[in-house]
């Protein structure tokens, strides 16, 4: 996957828009609460689930958003599946 972090844009590793990462909370993972994986938290703000993106794939990211177009992503700049791009 690739992220703007001028525009919070995220795209597939081809180019392929995504969506628009925006947290109004602006919570850290460890603000929110665990779940039964590790890889799923939940925020107590605003009730949604958020999904640790480090390991998934390209394929992986397109389900879930094809499945939930509104899902609550967790990105970083430093997992080893994400590069940054400019806009």
């Amino acid at each position: 996957m690739q992220l703007d972090p001028n525009t919070g844009d995220l795209f597939t590793d081809q180019g392929v828009f995504l969506k628009r990462m925006h947290c109004p909370l602006d919570k850290s993972w460890s603000d929110l609460s665990t779940t039964d994986s590790p890889r799923v938290r939940h925020c107590g703000n605003c009730s949604n689930t958020v999904h640790d993106t480090a390991a998934m794939t390209d394929h992986d990211l397109v389900e879930l958003l094809r499945q939930n177009p509104h899902a609550c992503l967790k990105v970083t700049y430093t997992q080893p599946n994400c590069t940054l791009r400019s806009s």
